[in-house]
């Protein structure tokens, strides 16, 4: 293809996004702090006297712009005998209370627990079969991360709530999005995947909907309507607003990659393996990331199988994570003999299936139970016996490998980084490939995906340690994991909330980019294929951008090249 034509191709598509920018996405605000504004959902009956239930909503609050406190959601009654509320403080503490015929309960996080400004998915649980929050009865997610919350005995069945469900009352200056109520305790992983996307009918629980507000298709002024039909919500005008956000809420799934390869292992040997030879940043290190996908069947183990390890002959510095075939994990570690291991309870490990595993080290922290060693699953933290690990790991003469023995067992996307990854990070990038867009890319030391692999070496993409195996021993193969490119999200772009051009001049220089306001706003920077890249609040004034890489991005509606 010659220049011109490409540039031609180029300019219609920035235009065909660019004209689908108007669209926008919506959310519902409350601008005044009284107890009687809120958004009135009706009194939606599934809340009542049910032994299970799960609200999600997307929230963006500012804690130190509040008064004092926030509603963020109740069913509740003025007696407060029969209710359902959720309540965050200023200092970040957020309540849990539920009551069923005035026997109440609440439960409650530590201070700081919700996070001080922005976007946030929260989602609360109930499920009265298992008693305690300790159990299980009630958990509270934000961001897919389960909540330290304190330990209530909750009842079977929520009340006989004579009340309405609201949003809000009061909640100054907060905004609420994808409203959702199910009549079911969604899991842990279903909440995850899903709290970026529209409810399509691919969900696996749509069955299970109660409620379902986008705030996209308002009819009639001040009426909110329920895409389920059921019960429309209503505001008042004086006290509410439906605003644009740049919150993005996609609308349909990403395609996933065309062909994905993994990494088999066929024998029950200790020496077969996938040698990725001596990872020298995981010596004497202060922190790690170990990120791989896994799929074994717990049945058909002879016994065990080793995740994977760098563990010297004598085991006086080693990293191990060992999985039973009960579902016990052991994650074992030890610098110079000064060893120490945490376990998870029997049962943990998934019986079956593709699962996504995380071990994240950060000596810092001293012991598992402070963070030094966390575990995660599909992006949910484990339960980890307490255990005092030291501030580095040891000089480990030994290679860094995969299996060993692993009978039946495959991998997929093996990383390892030299930086203990957040939770959220983890979380949002478990299912996609790694790119430039990733937060810490630089902080990659290996990638092996197995899509480039010569005979019986797999290279990595780094290009820093190939990996080799034995061809009677283990295999590549493709699988039917579901992998991702970040560049292949559908529809983010249409959810850029722009602002009039005639306010703002974009000046791209040889030192970054000029932005030149006439107006207090906020700029969403996104790249060509509609990704956000970064948001800020400019005043009127001249701000200068000078960290963005090459490339071609779009600021609020206007295309900059950066050369």
């Amino acid at each position: 293809m010659n220049k011109n034509k490409f540039l031609c191709l180029l300019c219609i598509f920035v235009n065909l996004c660019l004209s689908a920018q108007t669209t926008g996405n919506k959310a519902f605000q409350l601008n005044v702090n009284n107890g009687d504004a809120y958004l009135n959902c009706g009194d939606i009956i599934q809340l009542n006297n049910t032994p299970q239930y799960t609200i999600e909503m997307w929230v963006n609050v500012t804690l130190s712009n509040l008064p004092d406190r926030f509603i963020m959601f109740k069913k509740e009654q003025t007696d407060e005998k029969n209710r359902i509320k959720v309540q965050i403080e200023k200092n970040g503490q957020i309540y849990v209370m539920q009551s069923n015929g005035a026997d109440g309960a609440f439960a409650q996080t530590p201070v700081g627990t919700y996070p001080e400004s922005g976007w946030h998915h929260i989602a609360l649980v109930y499920d009265g079969e298992k008693e305690t929050s300790d159990n299980g009865a009630m958990t509270m997610y934000i961001d897919g991360i389960k909540l330290p919350l304190s330990n209530a005995t909750f009842k079977s069945t929520t009340g006989n709530i004579d009340a309405p469900f609201v949003i809000g009352g009061p909640a100054l200056n907060v905004q609420y999005d994808e409203i959702k109520i199910w009549n079911k305790a969604l899991s842990a992983s279903t909440i995850i995947e899903w709290k970026g996307y529209k409810v399509l009918s691919s969900h696996p629980e749509k069955e299970s909907l109660v409620a379902y507000y986008d705030f996209q298709n308002i009819s009639e002024e001040n009426n909110i309507p329920n895409i389920k039909g059921n019960y429309p919500a209503t505001f008042k005008e004086s006290e509410a607003t439906i605003i644009d956000t740049e919150l993005s809420i996609l609308e349909s799934l990403p395609i996933p990659v065309d062909i994905n390869n993994g990494f088999k292992i066929n024998v029950n040997n200790g020496d077969a393996y996938l040698n990725c030879g001596n990872i020298n940043e995981l010596n004497n290190a202060d922190q790690y990331t170990i990120e791989t996908w896994v799929n074994v069947n717990l049945n058909e183990l002879p016994d065990r199988f080793v995740l994977f390890k760098k563990e010297q002959t004598d085991e006086k510095n080693r990293i191990k994570v060992q999985i039973e075939k009960n579902g016990q994990i052991y994650v074992m570690q030890s610098n110079d003999a000064d060893g120490a291991f945490a376990q998870t309870p029997v049962g943990t490990y998934p019986e079956s299936g593709w699962h996504h595993i995380a071990l994240v080290y950060d000596g810092e922290k001293e012991t598992s139970d402070n963070g030094a060693m966390t575990m995660y699953i599909d992006g949910i933290k484990l339960p980890l016996s307490n255990a005092t690990f030291k501030s580095t790991t040891g000089n480990i003469d030994a290679p860094f490998v995969v299996g060993g023995p692993s009978l039946n067992v495959e991998y997929d996307e093996i990383r390892i980084w030299n930086e203990a990854l957040t939770p959220n990070v983890i979380n949002d990038w478990k299912n996609y490939k790694i790119d430039n867009f990733h937060p810490n890319k630089t902080n990659l030391i290996v990638y092996y995906d197995f899509e480039d692999v010569s005979n019986t070496q797999v290279n990595d993409r780094q290009g820093n340690y190939p990996a080799i195996f034995k061809a009677d021993e283990a295999e590549i193969k493709s699988n039917d994991l579901k992998l991702y490119q970040k560049e292949n999200i559908p529809t983010t772009i249409e959810n850029i909330i722009t602002t009039d051009n005639n306010n703002l001049q974009i000046i791209s220089t040889a030192k970054g980019v000029k932005l030149i306001s006439t107006i207090p706003q906020t700029l969403h920077i996104y790249n060509i294929s509609g990704i956000l890249i970064r948001s800020l609040q400019i005043n009127v004034s001249t701000t200068t951008i000078t960290d963005l890489p090459k490339g071609l991005y779009i600021v609020n509606k206007q295309k900059i090249i950066i050369q």
